[in-house]
């Protein structure tokens, strides 16, 4: 008895090939569907079958095995339900596809009925094939359908049958492209010579192949029409090459003894991120799939000199080793060119690019001096490596002029023609905010164009900056399917190309299952204090009803919480400071206040964890579980407090939980608009909330710190081999690079090692004839020198602790007494037209940050009337208003964004 498939495998052969051969983002890309490559390594990939496995006896008993083949060619399929998301019969057309591409197996005759019968081991010759014309009629009608109503599934042109082939064959052989004697021709042409051999992508084919193939006689007249359209395809600078029918011919052969080029194939790249300035920069290595996309699993991150000493051995593991060979030998001769993705981010490309635009130069050092070639000047990032530039887009092309001369001999990676940059995934898809959403990069004269999956939807616009590269740009959150579709027409008598990526939007992030564990093999968290005495926070919150908004009273999401959104999205597997600034950077705008001060808010807010790095300058930022913190309010109420890295989708699960335990949920603002709200919840069965939402609970507590000095941690840290980078200025309140000599009564020094394999190191001297102080911590240091100086650190004014200079924080056990015990979140506050940093605060917390660091640490500003006063901008005064509450619209000021790490 013949083997055949259950109903249900017979269905999963069906859609696996839908999605292969049908789908509008599949290989073949989105141009209509006219030929079908159905030679036994194609099947193989649309299956995924083992080499091993023979992938036309896959198919026939897919197809039900020799009586259902036989009865499907004579009377073909019942009519099925147009909704379906495959056309039911697709795997017997394929199968009758596959047939003629192995048609040179029966070196005899060659005869479609007997290679069937082969193929099912049947003595039946298949002789009524009556059906297999309108098969393929309803075929064209049923993608056509689908890709009218949006789905993401081409449209099908049917070809004019073939002459010579009989009356019901005469579909499939002119569609079966490439034909199993070109296939045999073109085999012998490339075993024949090595230049031809070598040919891995669409553009070596034109260079090296079409002259000579186009005018052969051996070669059908379709393949020859197919060769000499591809040759002028080429000429015309078009990029979709990689989707003509002739490449897709000649890699079928190319592929005599490897397999076909699949989705997961892919080619390395390098990733410049910066922080707030030049030599605060990261170098990341990942690996790129044809689609543009990063494989997370692949990527090497460090300092430039860690990641180029580890690039060989990286490519090698990473199966990187071919596609890989030019970037590998740019870092061998010490020059690698980068071009702008977006803020922050340059990607090395070995390519030149197809519009003019400015460069980064990553170089060795004894390469360094070509950075005068190109007016620019090299900067030491590292014991072995120089980053200079940007280079001005006039130069630019000069830059690959000079690496083609040095690496002429090396052939640079296929690029796809579309690639989506930038945006943050979440579950399948990307957050769906309007000021978070990718880009699109394109190359290539086609036309870019946005479209729904579902009718009736309005489609957002694309709009050119800029960088050449393209915006999504909507005036509303985006949720569901679309797709970017890049379509070339550039040859009125050429067959169309054009290609198509699915993008999926979700208007929130997606919760996370878990987090990661940290390494704290490879991230510390530097300490801020000693361990203290931990102790129970008593009567903790005092504060008027007029303080609390209810759920419903919450503003439309600003760009703020975008960044939030973004934020939890993007911040599985931890952040790279690099990434996140400018992450912050292109989100929240030139207006928004330093990002330090935000991301200080952050940690303080228990959203996030910073940590450094064990063997190199790097740091990197962890989200925080979501858990619960018991608290008493000062009437005696218990209550509950959200903390940890909670976006909407949290949110509204303790909301939704806490209504429906009968009990009452309130939000606290933060002390300003770049500050996380806070959770409260109140009611009699709070213990019901716990053990339905089942997060980390524990009791409110502080820990009491002993008077500084006596408060720092003990570290072990010398600055003898490193340089100083930078000085206190106490007259601007923040570091200075200029490293001005005057000499102060209490001086703050910062060092820095020049191979970037330790943290910085901050240096305290002067004043109360105390030693010099070394520490890690920027934080420790700038506490340390104020209580030094004796002079005020912050203001007290209004219920807020106002930080005085533009640099520096409470230290983390103070700051989170702070927060927790307002249950408002500390940071950036726009103060008469000036960002500050500030804590909620009450007489107990100044009293405490007082005895640790001194009574002149904190000075409480009052007005003739006796009364406290903070002077906010007219904006922040509005706002305030409004709100009843302490907040402030940074968005209506064009403020220069300050770094200041």
């Amino acid at each position: 008895m013949e083997e055949t498939y259950s109903i249900a495998e017979q269905q999963r052969v069906e859609t696996a090939l839908v999605q292969y051969y049908l789908r509008s983002d599949g290989p073949f890309g989105a141009g209509a569907l006219r030929y079908i490559d159905a030679s036994p390594r194609q099947v193989a990939a649309a299956l995924g079958l083992d080499e091993e496995q023979d992938s036309v006896k896959v198919l026939g008993r897919a197809c039900g095995g020799a009586v259902a083949m036989s009865r499907v060619l004579a009377r073909g399929v019942a009519q099925l339900n147009t909704a379906d998301d495959t056309p039911g019969f697709f795997r017997y057309l394929v199968m009758t596809c596959a047939i003629v591409a192995t048609a040179d197996q029966n070196d005899e005759t060659q005869e479609f009925g007997e290679n069937l019968a082969m193929a099912f081991g049947s003595p039946n010759l298949f002789a009524n094939r009556e059906a297999l014309g309108k098969l393929w009629v309803r075929l064209q009608n049923w993608c056509n359908r689908q890709s009218e109503a949006g789905a993401p599934v081409r449209k099908m042109l049917l070809p004019p049958s073939a002459p010579g082939t009989g009356k019901h064959l005469g579909l499939t052989h002119a569609i079966a492209f490439p034909g199993w004697r070109d296939v045999l021709r073109l085999k012998a042409l490339i075993d024949g010579s090595s230049r031809y051999s070598q040919i891995n992508d669409p553009i070596a084919a034109a260079k090296a192949l079409c002259a000579r193939l186009k005018g052969d006689p051996r070669f059908s007249p379709a393949l020859r029409e197919a060769c000499e359209e591809f040759e002028r395809l080429y000429f015309a600078k078009a990029s979709l090459l990689e989707f003509h029918r002739f490449w897709i011919a000649l890699r079928h052969a190319l592929e005599t003894d490897r397999r076909p080029t699949s989705s997961k194939a892919a080619f390395p790249q390098l990733h410049l991120r910066f922080g707030s300035d030049i030599e605060e920069v990261d170098l990341q290595a990942n690996a790129i799939d044809q689609k543009g996309a990063l494989q997370e699993e692949k990527k090497l991150e460090g300092c430039p000199d860690e990641v180029l000493r580890q690039l060989p051995n990286w490519l090698e593991q990473s199966g990187l080793s071919i596609t890989g060979t030019a970037l590998r030998a740019a870092a061998g001769i010490g020059l690698i060119p980068f071009l702008e993705e977006r803020f922050g981010l340059w990607v090395s490309t070995l390519s030149a690019p197809n519009i003019p635009t400015r460069s980064m130069l990553l170089l060795g050092k004894d390469k360094s001096h070509l950075a005068r070639r190109w007016g620019a000047e090299a900067i030491s990032i590292g014991e072995n490596w120089t980053l200079a530039g940007p280079i001005p887009a006039r130069d630019t092309s000069s830059v690959y002029q000079y690496l083609g001369d040095l690496a002429s001999n090396v052939q640079t990676p296929f690029l796809p023609a579309l690639r989506i940059s930038g945006g943050f995934k979440t579950s399948n898809g990307y957050v769906g905010r309007v000021s978070v959403l990718p880009k699109v990069i394109e190359k290539g004269p086609g036309v870019l164009s946005f479209k729904s999956n579902s009718s009736g939807r309005v489609v957002p616009s694309l709009v050119k900056d800029e960088l050449g590269f393209w915006r999504i740009e909507s005036p509303f959150v985006l949720e569901g399917a679309y797709a970017i579709v890049l379509e070339e027409k550039i040859l009125q008598d050429a067959e169309p190309l054009a290609v198509e990526r699915a993008l999926s939007f979700f208007p929130d992030a997606i919760e996370h299952t878990e987090l990661p564990f940290i390494d704290n093999t490879r991230w510390s968290v530097t300490p801020e204090t000693s361990k203290g005495e931990l102790v129970a926070l008593n009567t903790t919150i005092a504060f008027s009803p007029d303080d609390d908004l209810t759920v419903s009273a919450v503003d439309a999401a600003t760009r703020f919480d975008d960044f939030l959104e973004a934020l939890y999205a993007g911040g599985r597997s931890g952040w790279a400071e690099q990434d996140l600034i400018s992450a912050m950077d292109e989100i929240l705008g030139p207006s928004a206040p330093s990002p330090w001060d935000i991301l200080r808010g952050l940690t303080e807010g228990d959203w996030l964890v910073e940590t450094s790095n064990m063997k190199w300058r790097g740091r990197r930022w962890w989200l925080i579980a979501p858990s619960i913190v018991r608290i008493t309010l000062a009437d005696g109420r218990a209550a509950l407090l959200l903390r940890g890295s909670a976006p909407t989708r949290v949110r509204r699960r303790f909301a939704e939980t806490v209504s429906a335990a009968g009990c009452t949920i309130s939000l606290r603002l933060g002390v300003g608009d770049y500050s996380p709200v806070s959770m409260l919840a109140t009611g009699e069965t709070l213990h019901a909330v716990v053990d339905e939402l089942g997060w980390s609970v524990t009791d409110a507590s502080t820990v009491r710190l002993p008077a500084a000095p006596r408060c720092w941690p003990d570290e072990m840290a010398d600055e003898s081999r490193h340089r100083r980078v930078g000085k206190w200025r106490w007259d601007r309140g923040t570091f200075d690079k200029r490293l001005v000599d005057k000499s102060d009564s209490v001086n703050i020094e910062r060092y820095r090692r020049e191979r970037r394999d330790r943290e910085d190191l901050f240096v305290v001297s002067g004043r109360r004839n105390e030693m010099r102080f070394t520490t890690a911590s920027r934080v420790v240091a700038i506490s340390e020198a104020y209580r030094r100086m004796g002079v005020p650190y912050f203001r007290y004014v209004r219920n807020l602790l106002v930080r005085i200079p533009e640099d520096g924080y409470l230290v983390r056990s103070l700051a989170s007494e702070a927060v927790v015990r307002a249950a408002r979140n500390s940071g950036p506050l726009l103060v008469e037209g000036r960002w500050v940093y500030a804590y909620p605060a009450d007489p107990y917390i100044v009293h405490n940050v007082r005895r640790v660091f001194g009574p002149s640490f904190v000075v409480a500003e009052t007005t003739k009337t006796g009364t406290e006063e903070l002077q906010l901008s007219p904006s922040s005064f509005g706002l305030l208003r409004h709100r009843k509450i302490f907040s402030a619209n940074g968005r209506s000021m064009s403020l220069k964004r300050t770094g200041r790490r």
